[in-house]
């Protein structure tokens, strides 16, 4: 499905082209021109209120601590425990309350689990590696839900739907091959699929090595500054977006976050080709969101597009539900309320049956 959802809103639906390889405001291989999107970033979408984006947040219901092998999991959850669950995993040098606004809206019919990630936030910041490896991270989220998000009230088992950004979307991706079952859905926003041979992941080891060595020289403010410095996070940067992020970056330990970048990297997992292959074949729905201004996620989106997954793409950068979140929002819930069983759709965000 060849999906193009832009911040405008203007061209929904299948646009019914073969590539991306084209901008907005120009003429399309569909013969569709597209306007340039217009996106309401987190930062301005509620100054019109005369809010902040902070005064926004709208606070967890409930926060408690989940225990994974001796480590401190720190959650937050909006909504009924007795509701569809959603587990949203956030990026690095981020916290589960990044996802405030996305798990607000869907906790009228869902209850929606945001986690630290191991390092981050409020979660456990252990000193040793093996707990920060791809595998361990995959791990500790399907020990969450096998054991708070799946567990029903009376011991009833259910699946969940899981919903990753970034890093966290590379964590989620691990769990299309587990061998349990636990997933309804699995939405990827903005996340690589692993390297693609023995010189993509020796680079990549490189790269975050080279990032682990930095950090534990020059300490978290200086590394920050590089982070939002890069290509990658220009179109935060023109939004504002890097003003309201930063205090999140700068509250991280050093230390964590060089064991994070050496331990779960992307030369950490497994190649893209496997990758591919699992999310081709699962039979769990797989939804793929990814912003235009993102290059690094055109060339997964076009892959993903070829093997039938279901992509959706926005006039944004790399972090779609932060530069857009209404929209953002909008296209998560058509999604779930697509695949499950009518009369448990979400609310919020002018969502309608």
């Amino acid at each position: 499905m060849h999906n193009h959802t832009c911040g405008c809103g203007h061209h929904e639906g299948d646009a019914g082209c073969g590539s991306h390889e084209h901008h907005h405001g120009e003429a399309c291989a569909c013969g569709n021109h597209h306007d340039a999107p217009e996106v309401e970033p987190l930062a301005s979408a509620w100054s019109m209120l005369g809010k902040t984006a902070q005064e926004q947040t709208v606070p967890p219901t409930r926060e408690f601590d989940f225990d994974w092998e001796g480590q401190k999991i720190h959650v937050y959850q909006w909504g009924k425990a007795e509701n569809i669950p959603v587990v949203l995993l956030h990026g690095f040098m981020q916290t589960g309350l990044s996802w405030s606004i996305i798990a607000a809206a869907l906790s009228g019919n869902h209850c929606a689990y945001a986690l630290d990630f191991l390092g981050h936030g409020r979660s456990s910041k252990p000193s040793n590696i093996e707990l920060y490896r791809y595998d361990a991270m995959v791990r500790m989220v399907e020990s969450f839900l096998e054991q708070v998000a799946c567990a029903g009230p009376e011991g009833a088992k259910r699946r969940a739907h899981v919903i990753g950004y970034s890093m966290g979307g590379r964590i989620a991706l691990g769990l299309a091959s587990s061998e349990k079952d636990l997933l309804y859905s699995l939405i990827l926003e903005s996340c690589n699929f692993g390297p693609e041979g023995n010189e993509q992941r020796a680079a990549a080891e490189e790269r975050n090595v080279g990032w682990a060595q930095r950090l534990r020289s020059n300490g978290i403010e200086e590394f920050v500054g590089y982070w939002e410095a890069l290509p990658l996070f220009e179109s935060q940067r023109e939004m504002g977006l890097d003003e309201e992020l930063r205090p999140e970056r700068l509250a991280n330990d050093a230390e964590s976050m060089a064991l994070c970048l050496e331990g779960a990297g992307k030369h950490a997992m497994p190649d893209a080709s496997q990758a591919f292959a699992v999310t081709a074949s699962t039979w769990v729905p797989v939804k793929y969101l990814w912003g235009y201004d993102d290059c690094g996620s055109e060339a997964v989106a076009h892959q993903l597009e070829h093997d039938g997954i279901d992509v959706t793409s926005f006039g944004t950068g790399h972090n779609v539900h932060l530069e857009a979140p209404v929209l953002y929002g909008t296209v998560v819930q058509e999604f779930l309320s697509g695949i499950e069983p009518r009369g448990t759709a979400p609310e919020g965000f002018g969502h309608q049956q």
